[in-house]
């Protein structure tokens, strides 16, 4: 709940006595109005209250306190300025004490009476009290912006004197000493010179000294202002343990949602299902006497409720959007931006961009899924801002409680993690990924890497899409003018596809001649990245031709020596080259990777036709093949993150042992990982059942630690 206190004309006046502030009980921002508080405010102290402003910044009424992130204890303005209302209300109460200390000097009382008029036009300006405006006007931050606005607001200029203008100066340096930082500071100064002026009990603490935001005291009681909304759940049928079969759940009676339904009239108010005593009742007057009653099997099936999958795009949109809920201070809406920054590390759905040959995005699921479904509400401006509704924040919090289970899960048992992105200088030297200027998504990638500290550069590469070079000693990474005759490029090169390149690829003699060039480039990993699904394709493949790209990306492992790696997205592929460029970087740190070329070297042999030229690249020549079950290899991984075993040692005592006297030349054995894909599946399947479980379990049937479990 979130509690939002108005501080209306009256209170910038130090005559006026001290009081709480008027104040509303929220309970869901998403769903009330700016133009709600006002007018509920304005009914509660019955005074006019035209605008509320917010930072001095005047506040859209067709937006909900989320759009706005208003916190509780949050304080609203009635005056775009309160600081110089207030300023000007004292030197008005003060003005107002010196005509009436001295009646009898006609002096002061002719000045006196000017000042006064002139205080109360300043006011009207503020104020915006005669209308003359649309708006009252904007926030002014110094003494000349006042003056220049009282000059040309108003049917005519406000005369402002020299000695009015040292006190106002003077207000303002000791708001700025004394008061600024003051829980409440324009209550603060009031209050202060309230008590200067005789208005106050100078013995009363101050509105900034009690334990509440502008307010005297304690908390003001609950029930004087404006609660709206209800916790809501997420209904739906129950999942029981995995492997056991599903229970129907016997539907509830319509009408007193207590007793279990046995009877369905179709045509009482569109169709109810009622339990026997609410039939009876219903139906016993001459209006309904005669309806079709039928058993309660004959009614509709009640709309599904929806449960989304873990960790895909809509749950961790959610869990991103709870999170900066329960933060201190809390953000009740976001930008579009804001949330696929903080959802994305939930899942590996990429939310800025759309995979290839997909209709829609993963964030095309905040409209299509969750704004239908009511959990989530969109509020358009010039920044778009989005915020849950009560049932969204529900489902949110079971979700985000889920997440941390799951994470408490793999805490406990130790399961390995993807490390970290790790430093990349070697010596003087800094590893610096290159980008092919052709790649469609080059800048992204640049921001990517900029944001996780790791050196990029975009340039027109002569074969590859992403190379790693080692910048020169000393060397800034966007510095203007490239050495190549100084940057040694490390030992890997990357040729990134998506399916639909690799057709058009091996329909022509593009993918032969991007095979050639690679193997002269003179670099040791040739990596042959293939990014999606063939399901993905614009032009939906026959099982014949997905069979052909297979072969062909398997002769390029069994003939070629490449090195082919899948990936799902591009985001995920973005992620695989930045660890990849650790790796890299811890690879030279140790010396594995032998004598480097330079750049100048490696474009020269890129270039060149010469199909025979010297230390091209032999075809591969595996010493063994041996096959691993994709839960053998998860296995000997967690077993080497236990420091129970070492992974190589394990793959040799697999691999034929042939002495290195009899290898030739690129003869290496080779190990073929199957099953990872399904295995993949069966993971995503198991957290989708347990996440369904808890969603639509009964109240306090199961704790989430030990569904997950």
């Amino acid at each position: 709940m979130v509690r939002i206190y108005v501080r209306n004309k009256g209170r910038y006046d130090p005559k006026t006595s001290e009081s709480p502030l008027p104040f509303l009980d929220v309970d869901n921002p998403g769903d009330v109005l700016i133009k709600h508080v006002r007018e509920t405010v304005k009914r509660q102290i019955n005074c006019k209250l035209d605008e509320l402003y917010y930072n001095n910044q005047l506040l859209d009424e067709d937006r909900s306190v989320a759009y706005s992130n208003l916190q509780d204890g949050t304080i609203l303005e009635s005056c775009s300025n309160p600081f110089w209302a207030a300023c000007m209300y004292i030197r008005l109460r003060s003005v107002e004490q010196e005509a009436a200390n001295n009646p009898t000097d006609q002096k002061k009382q002719r000045w006196t009476h000017q000042s006064i008029l002139n205080r109360a036009a300043a006011l009207g300006v503020l104020f915006n009290s005669n209308s003359f405006e649309r708006h009252q006007p904007p926030h002014l931050p110094t003494l000349q912006d006042l003056w220049t606005c009282l000059q040309t607001n108003g049917r005519k200029p406000v005369h402002m004197s020299e000695f009015t203008r040292t006190a106002l100066q003077e207000l303002q340096e000791e708001f700025q000493n004394i008061d600024v930082h003051r829980r409440d500071p324009v209550a603060s100064f009031v209050h202060r010179h309230a008590v200067k002026l005789g208005f106050r009990d100078p013995n009363a603490p101050g509105p900034g000294d009690g334990p509440d935001i502008g307010v005297r005291g304690n908390r003001a009681p609950a029930g004087q202002g404006l609660v709206v909304g209800n916790v809501g759940g997420v209904r739906g049928n129950n999942n029981r343990a995995v492997g056991r079969r599903r229970q129907n759940r016997p539907r509830p009676c319509d009408d007193c949602e207590a007793e279990a339904a046995s009877k369905y009239c179709a045509q009482c108010e569109g169709g109810l299902v009622l339990c026997q005593p609410c039939c009876d009742r219903l139906h016993q007057g001459r209006a309904r006497r005669h309806h079709n009653i039928q058993d309660v099997e004959e009614a509709p099936k009640a709309a599904k409720s929806y449960t989304p999958k873990a960790y895909k795009a809509p749950f961790a949109m959610l869990v991103a959007l709870y999170r900066g809920l329960i933060q201190v201070p809390q953000i009740m809406s976001m930008t579009a931006d804001e949330i696929k920054s903080g959802a994305q590390v939930f899942t590996d759905t990429d939310l800025s961009d759309r995979a290839a040959g997909k209709f829609f995005g993963g964030f095309d699921n905040m409209q299509n899924t969750l704004q239908i479904n009511g959990f989530v509400q969109r509020e358009a401006g010039e920044n778009a801002r989005f915020s849950l509704l009560q049932p969204g924040r529900a489902l949110a919090q079971k979700c985000t409680e889920f997440h941390h289970a799951v994470e408490d899960l793999l805490n406990v048992n130790r399961v390995p993690k993807v490390p970290p992105l790790e430093g990349t200088q070697c010596g003087p030297r800094r590893v610096c990924l290159l980008v092919d200027s052709k790649e469609p998504l080059c800048e992204r990638m640049m921001a990517l890497a900029h944001r996780e500290s790791v050196a990029a550069q975009i340039r027109d590469l002569p074969v590859g899409d992403f190379l790693w070079i080692l910048l020169p000693p000393g060397a800034a990474v966007d510095y203007a003018a490239v050495r190549p005759n100084d940057e040694q490029v490390l030992p890997h090169i990357v040729e990134r596809k998506t399916w639909d390149d690799l057709q058009h690829s091996l329909s022509t003699r593009r993918f032969r001649n991007q095979v050639e060039a690679m193997k002269r480039c003179g670099l040791r990993d040739l990596f042959y990245l293939v990014e999606g699904h063939p399901s993905d394709m614009r032009a939906r493949p026959s099982k014949e031709q997905i069979q052909y790209f297979e072969n062909q990306l398997l002769n390029l492992t069994m003939k070629e020596g490449f090195l082919v790696n899948r990936t799902g997205t591009w985001l995920k592929t973005a992620q695989w080259l930045l660890q990849l460029t650790t790796m890299a970087a811890d690879m030279q740190n140790k010396g594995t990777n032998g004598r480097l070329i330079t750049y100048a070297e490696y474009s020269t042999r890129a270039s060149s036709k010469n199909h025979a030229a010297p230390e091209a690249r032999p075809r591969a020549e595996y010493l063994g093949v041996h096959k691993w079950s994709a839960d053998k290899l998860v296995d000997m991984v967690f077993r080497q993150f236990h420091h129970e075993t070492n992974f190589s040692d394990a793959a040799k005592t697999d691999l034929p042992d042939i002495p290195p006297t009899q290898r030739t030349r690129g003869g290496q054995p080779l190990l073929v990982i199957h099953g990872l894909e399904v295995y993949n599946k069966n993971c995503q399947k198991f957290k989708d059942r347990a996440l369904a479980e808890y969603l639509n379990q009964q109240a306090g049937e199961r704790t989430v630690r030990e569904i997950v479990d």
